[in-house]
């Protein structure tokens, strides 16, 4: 495949006058870099989103084309990409994507995708949208492609993350919604045109389409439970969120917090296994990142008892399980670790600018 994205729309960057189309503040080629070092630099940049292998017939002598330019619609941050064909695999929480939670809306502009998870597979091409969350334990194969991924803000999802987590459920992973897919397609085919003076607008009809589809998927309306617990959701989450280092954080005071049965509350996380479960691994997660990110080695039996975890062989099993390694395993991988990527930078808003 040839550097083929911009041929046919202006960029950002080589159009005259500041300010005047939307800004493209995120650039990334494999041609930047040795065919023999292109496959090996996307897995790098793109850690966040997994790891890709070529077909079985090509190996990384041969090159992988691949070329990503991000865009800033107030604070959606939008992705067009192409890539030549090759497969893919997310081993789920082990990176700090998967833990903190983003999520990421999909749409093939051309070429289509097999996607697993949990054992369900579904088929993404046309007006198909794909729907998870970034660093989901996943796998499947792309073809040629040309895509359109958005990233959603956490400040964007009360009210909305319940329903993503009920599209994002294995048996519901193909979203059938034809008029989201429809929208995000020709978003994709415009989005280099539009000016900065309306990029608010257009984030803003963006979500209100991603909400409404979501809320009128045929799939949920057997499912979804009223606006009042939906609500109640969320506040759940962020009161667990902000005391998962707390005696305090219990059922009966969650759903005292709540105002609402030990029952309803049950019902509440039934997709995530129950209340208890959910607790669990938000403390496990929050162990994670506090041995990840520190910049000395922690002392892991004070890390699990400051989240709630007593017995520290049943937390090392858990940790193990839950991640795929020890927390001494992470603490090296830890130490070992380089900086963010600048696609990860960019996710977290820090308006790099990359464009050669």
């Amino acid at each position: 495949m040839k550097n083929t994205l911009f041929d046919t729309v202006p960029r950002s960057d080589v159009i005259q006058g500041v300010g005047c189309v939307v800004k493209q503040n995120y650039r990334f080629s494999t041609e930047d870099v040795a065919q023999t070092e292109q496959l090996a630099a996307f897995n790098s940049e793109f850690r966040a989103m997994g790891k890709s292998s070529l077909p079985a017939d090509k190996s990384a002598r041969d090159g992988f084309h691949a070329f990503c330019a991000g865009y800033e619609l107030d604070d959606l941050r939008i992705m067009i990409s192409e890539s030549e064909a090759h497969t893919f695999s997310s081993l789920g929480p082990k990176n700090p994507a998967a833990i903190n939670g983003e999520w990421v809306i999909i749409t093939r502009l051309e070429g289509c995708a097999e996607v697993e998870i949990d054992g369900n597979q579904a088929h993404f091409c046309g007006n198909r949208v794909e729907i998870r969350r970034v660093g989901v334990a996943y796998k499947g194969r792309v073809s040629n492609n040309r895509s359109l991924s958005i990233f959603l803000p956490k400040d964007r999802l009360p009210g909305l993350e319940f329903l993503l987590e009920r599209v994002a459920r294995g048996e519901r992973l193909a979203s059938n919604n034809l008029l989201l897919g429809s929208y995000l397609r020709s978003l994709g085919h415009v989005l280099p045109m539009v000016m900065q003076s309306n990029a608010s607008e257009v984030a803003d009809a963006t979500m209100a389409m991603i909400c409404s589809s979501l809320s009128y998927d045929a799939k949920l309306v057997d499912t979804i439970l009223p606006s009042a617990m939906i609500e109640r959701y969320e506040k759940a989450k962020i009161y667990i969120d902000k005391n998962l280092n707390s005696s305090s954080l219990t059922i009966d005071n969650l759903a005292s917090f709540l105002c609402v049965s030990r029952r309803q509350l049950y019902k509440l996380f039934e997709d995530q296994g129950g209340v208890h479960r959910y607790i669990s691994n938000r403390r496990l997660c929050a162990c994670f990142l506090t041995i990840l990110r520190s910049s000395e080695k922690a002392k892991v039996a004070e890390v699990a008892e400051k989240f709630g975890f007593t017995n520290l062989a049943r937390f090392r099993a858990a940790f193990k399980s839950q991640f795929g390694c020890t927390p001494t395993e992470l603490q090296k991988m830890g130490l070992m670790r380089s900086g963010p990527t600048t696609f990860e930078l960019w996710l977290k808003n820090n308006n790099i600018r990359q464009i050669a």
